[in-house]
């Protein structure tokens, strides 16, 4: 490996910018500690939604049981590309399972562009290591941070990226989570999240509402890595970390994404 793996259960937390000038929302990776399970989300959102890709194949965005408590998801019945009529009511949409590519699955890529990022808000004090900070996009380009996920056995193999590697996590059966950074340039999807962000402000989500939904763009495009796009809408209240990614998913108020069918050409490759 190119860099120091944290222990079984570990949480990498990264964003782009700095924590007193413009930035993204801060993310979170945390490693399953029964299992090869990987979940992924906002830092300050992780206690209500997150996305969960299980060993078992079971990849998905959903609300956590604790959430859905205190709000009851109602969903259309019909069957859909998203989720089934008969879907655990805490699934938000399920999300495909890329194909391993010498023995790593590139799980998902998080986009920053510039008009994605947001001024500086307090956050929570970190528990643990400390946020990794990413020079942020400009102009028409943008960063990306790549979820990879290593089979059973991985361990026994050197394994280096060619990209800048912001953390690994040591998972059991012999296996990582891995995140890495790039930075591309993609016009497209710049235009594609200020546009996006604008037709979110226009409806009334705001960064300074503490309701605000889980406001970010999801692709999703069936053996390719699922595409999530910062929108810079991070609400400003602060989430509890303890223990958030190891509870089982949960529903909660109805989809807090937007969910399009645009490709995510070049992402990760």
């Amino acid at each position: 490996m190119t860099a120091t793996a944290l222990p079984v259960g570990g949480k990498l937390r990264f964003a782009a910018g700095a924590a007193n000038a413009m930035r993204s929302s801060t993310w979170m990776v945390v490693g399953g500690t029964n299992g090869r399970d990987v979940y992924v989300g906002m830092r300050s959102q992780l206690h209500e939604t997150k996305i969960s890709l299980h060993a078992s194949g079971q990849w998905r965005l959903a609300m956590t049981n604790d959430f859905v408590q205190t709000s009851t998801p109602v969903w259309d019945q019909k069957d859909s590309d998203l989720r089934s009529a008969d879907e655990d009511p805490r699934v938000v949409t399920r999300l495909p399972v890329p194909p391993e590519k010498d023995g790593w699955q590139h799980a998902l890529d998080i986009v920053i562009t510039e008009p994605g990022l947001q001024a500086p808000f307090r956050e929570k004090p970190v528990k643990g290591s400390s946020v990794s900070w990413w020079p942020a996009p400009k102009g028409e380009f943008i960063r990306t941070f790549g979820v990879f996920i290593s089979n059973a056995g991985a361990q026994e193999r050197e394994t280096t990226f060619t990209d800048p590697v912001v953390g690994v996590i040591e998972m059991p059966s012999r296996s990582y989570a891995v995140v890495v950074t790039k930075v591309f340039h993609h016009p497209e999807l710049v235009e594609l999240v200020r546009q996006t962000r604008t037709d979110f402000e226009n409806a009334g989500f705001r960064q300074d509402d503490d309701l605000s939904p889980f406001l970010l763009r999801l692709n999703r495009r069936n053996n390719n890595p699922t595409t999530i796009f910062d929108l810079g809408l991070d609400p400003t209240a602060s989430a509890e970390e303890s223990g958030a990614a190891d509870r089982s998913d949960g529903p909660g108020a109805g989809p807090r994404y937007d969910e399009s069918p645009a490709g995510s050409a070049g992402l990760g490759s």
